[in-house]
């Protein structure tokens, strides 16, 4: 019972741990589009083209 307790915990943290990184990846990915929408608008502006 112990053993099965322990894995059970075990896949938790790494379950948490998971949810954590995805997060830091959703807003990694957010910052980035803004990022390259507002790239895209300066060179606009500029009258770069893409």
């Amino acid at each position: 019972m112990d053993e099965a307790v322990s894995l059970k915990t075990k896949k938790l943290a790494e379950e948490e741990v998971n949810e954590e990184e995805l997060r830091e990846l959703e807003r990694l990915s957010k910052e980035t589009l803004e990022n390259g929408i507002l790239w895209r608008e300066a060179k606009k502006e500029l009258g770069l083209k893409d």
